[in-house]
């Protein structure tokens, strides 16, 4: 066995070390086969831990379609401040709101407010308008009890991740139920609001 492969075990031997190397990883963004990039989690402190970021920032192309991550009505489509180009839809199931996402820094909107969308249509394309820095990304927020809003109001959302179950196929649009039951009651059941990678839903 040559030095350096001795020294390369060494180096994945140590805990810390091998943790430190994942956080690398992920923050150079590489993402598993059938997944998409992520920028920036819910929650995450970020400008010396002034803020608290209220949804997941997914990375795009300039242009990339966004889509809806549910069934739902477009209540809101237009811009505001912080979100730039945007559009808010409202889920239900049997009449009954599930949540609100809403979806920011579109270069395009392609829908209108009061629409009727089903998952995986395209709301519009992806963009740096609003506070995006200059790198292009989809900003995706979850609200359980009213419209998430445009600029800042952590507290009013929910980590989104808990309940995206998969990739939008559009081969099999019907792929995922638009709830699932829990001890709660019913559950808001989401796609990624962006194509994910891999052919199978690269379409």
């Amino acid at each position: 066995m040559g030095p350096n492969r001795k020294s390369r075990i060494k180096l994945f031997r140590n805990p810390l070390t091998a943790l430190a190397l994942l956080y690398a990883v992920v923050l150079l963004g590489c993402a598993p086969e059938g997944t998409t990039q992520i920028l920036s989690y819910h929650g995450f402190a970020a400008r010396g831990g002034g803020f608290r970021h209220p949804g997941v920032d997914f990375a795009v192309f300039a242009g990339d379609p966004v889509i809806a991550a549910a069934d739902g009505v477009v209540v809101q489509a237009g811009f505001g401040w912080g979100c730039g180009n945007g559009v808010s839809i409202e889920h239900r199931a049997q009449e009954a709101p599930l949540g609100w996402t809403l979806y920011c820094h579109f270069t395009e909107i392609n829908v209108r407010e009061g629409q009727t969308v089903k998952r995986g249509d395209v709301l519009g394309t992806a963009g740096i308008t609003g506070q995006t820095g200059g790198v292009p990304h989809v900003h995706f927020g979850l609200c359980p009890n009213k419209p998430c809003p445009w600029s800042g109001g952590f507290d009013d959302n929910v980590d989104p991740l808990a309940f995206i179950v998969g990739c939008f196929n559009p081969a099999s649009p019907l792929g995922y139920p638009a709830f699932e039951t829990s001890e709660g009651g019913p559950r808001l059941v989401l796609t990624y609001p962006v194509r994910c990678t891999g052919r199978a839903h690269a379409q």
